[in-house]
C-alpha cells in the first residue's frame, strides 16, 4: 500500500475541528475519522501536510518511480531496461539533456535539482556508456556541453516517458478506479507544477 497510516475511529465529529480541504454536504453530520491529526469524512480529507509525512512520501514515491524505470518493456524486443543498467541520478540527468540538448553541467544542475558533482559523475558515466557525448563549449572553452548520442535517442526517449500508472495503482492496494485515478493525477499536477516553478537556470 502507498504511504499506509494507522487511525482510530472518532465517535464524536465534534472533536474535529481541522478546516477541511474539500466538503459535499455537512460534514460536521457524517461519521468522522482521524488519522495522525487528520479529519476525513467520507472521502473529505481535513489536513495540513507534516514535513516528515511529505518526507517519507516522497521517498515512498522515488522507489515507486525506480520501480516503472526497472520493469521489463514490451517494446524492448528483450533489451533490459535502462533502469536496470543505469543509477537513478544518470536516469534523471538523460532525462534533462533529451529535453535540452547542449546543456552545460551547470544547466543541468540548476533545473534537475541534483548536486553538480553528481550530475558531473552521471554525465561521465552516460559518456563511457555511450549515451551521452560531450564537447567544449566554442564560446567558452571552459564549459562542458552534453548531448545524447543518435544511436540511443529513440531508446532514451522511449524509457524517459515511461507510464507509472500501474505502479502507482498496485501501490494503492484496494481504492477504486475512480480514487485511484484523483491520486494519479494529482501527483501528476504536483509534479508539473514543481517543475515549473523551479530556479531558471543559472545565468551564464
Amino acid at each position: 500500500m502507498l504511504y499506509p497510516l494507522s487511525y482510530e475511529r472518532m465517535l464524536n465529529p465534534a472533536q474535529c475541528t481541522a478546516r477541511p480541504t474539500r466538503c459535499a454536504g455537512s460534514c460536521r453530520s457524517r461519521t468522522t475519522n482521524r488519522i495522525k491529526g487528520r479529519c476525513i469524512a467520507g472521502d473529505v480529507l481535513f489536513s495540513t501536510m507534516e514535513a516528515l509525512d511529505l518526507i517519507v512520501l516522497g521517498r515512498q514515491l522515488a522507489r515507486l518511480g525506480e520501480q516503472a524505470m526497472r520493469d521489463d518493456d514490451p517494446d524492448d524486443d528483450g533489451v533490459a531496461a535502462l533502469g536496470t543498467t543505469l543509477p537513478v541520478g544518470a536516469l534523471i540527468v538523460m532525462r534533462d539533456v533529451l529535453a535540452s540538448p547542449g546543456s552545460s553541467i551547470t544547466d543541468i544542475t540548476t533545473r534537475t535539482g541534483l548536486p553538480q558533482s553528481y550530475v558531473s559523475e552521471s554525465v561521465n558515466k552516460l559518456r563511457v556508456k555511450g549515451f551521452a557525448e560531450i564537447t567544449a563549449d566554442p564560446a567558452d572553452r571552459r564549459r562542458t556541453l552534453v548531448k545524447l548520442t543518435a544511436t540511443h535517442l529513440e531508446r532514451v526517449a522511449r524509457h524517459s516517458a515511461r507510464n507509472a500508472d500501474d505502479v502507482l495503482r498496485s501501490a494503492l492496494g484496494d481504492a477504486d478506479e475512480a480514487r485511484a485515478g484523483k491520486v494519479i493525477a494529482l501527483l501528476t499536477d504536483l509534479a508539473h507544477q514543481l517543475r515549473t516553478e523551479a530556479p531558471a537556470p543559472a545565468a551564464r
